[in-house]
């Protein structure tokens, strides 16, 4: 493989931890880890949750506790 693998490619910024322990709650696990190694590699705006609803447009099914029914979103 040539180039950055893909995650990295389109990454401004990276963490790399080992896992010390893990929770389920019942839709997610939650992975609690010690951070081994991180970088910041470019400038600029990171895609958080909020921007991947709003721009990039992802949708939860309707199954989903993070459901929003259209008409009725909310501020985040």
């Amino acid at each position: 493989m040539t180039g950055a693998p893909v995650v990295l490619g389109h990454s401004i910024a990276y963490l790399e931890t080992e896992v010390i322990d893990m929770s389920d709650s019942r839709t997610h696990t939650i992975f609690i880890g010690k951070v081994i190694d991180a970088e910041v590699m470019a400038d600029g705006e990171p895609m958080t949750y909020a921007y991947y609803h709003e721009i990039k447009r992802g949708k939860s099914p309707k199954t989903a506790p993070t459901y929003i029914k259209e008409g009725n979103k909310k501020e985040v």
